[in-house]
């Protein structure tokens, strides 16, 4: 199975406009489109 632990600030990055947002926004699309499962903190939630 393939899998991937993202820290939060790839996820901080989709809601604020920072000069690298985009890559963290095509990192996640590239996650989903190769359905590679992304694992999160429990505290993320």
């Amino acid at each position: 199975m393939n899998q991937i632990v993202l820290d939060a600030c790839v996820f901080s990055k989709q809601f604020l406009d920072e000069s690298d947002s985009y890559q963290a926004r095509e990192l996640i699309e590239q996650l989903v489109q190769r359905k590679i499962k992304m694992l999160v903190p429990n505290l993320f939630m």
